[in-house]
């Protein structure tokens, strides 16, 4: 006598596997959001570390050697680019340093004394250029201020 066994099937319904895929696309679009915004605030942060980087240079090189520096952007009044260290020899004026930015989602401008150049003096006791870059990240809405006083000091101020 053959023996009959009964065959219980086991697995998931066409439902189950519906919902446990669409949890599974939600959690991966909410993910992908939380990166991409991640992705931007810190191309904003390297921005702003890049002309942290260019300022603190500048003034550095100017009270080292005693010749007064100048940065100024790429194009005239326009800083999204990048910006080139010039140095004003009694003679000749030339570039020593170019910062070239990466930046596709930020809108840099200078707000100062002067809007083409900023200005570093070759003693500490004379008076420099003095304002603020405005970073404004198109992404995020956050925008970032780096104020500059005369004495070339660099103060960041988030909002």
């Amino acid at each position: 006598m053959l023996q009959e066994k009964s065959i219980t099937q086991r697995g998931f319904t066409l439902l189950e596997t519906l919902i446990a895929l669409s949890l599974l696309l939600l959690s991966c679009y909410l993910g992908m959001l939380s990166f991409t915004d991640l992705r931007y605030r810190n191309e904003e942060k390297i921005l702003v570390d890049e002309i942290i980087h260019a300022i603190q240079f500048a003034r550095g090189y100017a009270l080292a050697s005693g010749i007064p520096a100048e940065l100024i952007p790429d194009e005239p009044t326009n800083w999204n680019h990048g910006i080139s260290l010039k140095v004003n020899d009694n003679t000749t004026s030339r570039t020593l340093e170019h910062w070239q930015f990466k930046n596709q989602t930020c809108a840099i401008s200078w707000h100062g004394t002067q809007k083409a150049k900023i200005i570093f003096a070759s003693h500490a006791s004379e008076s420099m250029s003095n304002g603020y870059f405005l970073i404004k990240n198109h992404r995020t809405h956050q925008e970032t201020k780096l104020i500059l006083n005369r004495l070339g000091r660099l103060r960041v101020i988030n909002s």
